[in-house]
């Protein structure tokens, strides 16, 4: 049996506010990332919602 192999990548942190210092932009967004770029744009990514499985419904 093949072994599969993933990469877990944690984006903690990326949810800032806009800062008026970098032109009203976030500071992901003024920063130069072209290899989160690269990973967003060929790799297939997969978001889960972790939370929603545990919830009951109408809860």
């Amino acid at each position: 049996m093949r072994k599969r192999q993933g990469i877990l990548i944690i984006s903690d942190g990326l949810g800032e506010r806009p800062i008026k210092a970098l032109g009203g932009l976030t500071p992901l967004e003024y920063a130069n990332t072209p290899n989160l770029d690269r990973l967003a744009r060929d790799i297939f990514t997969l978001q889960m919602d972790l939370m929603g499985i545990t919830k009951k419904r109408g809860a």
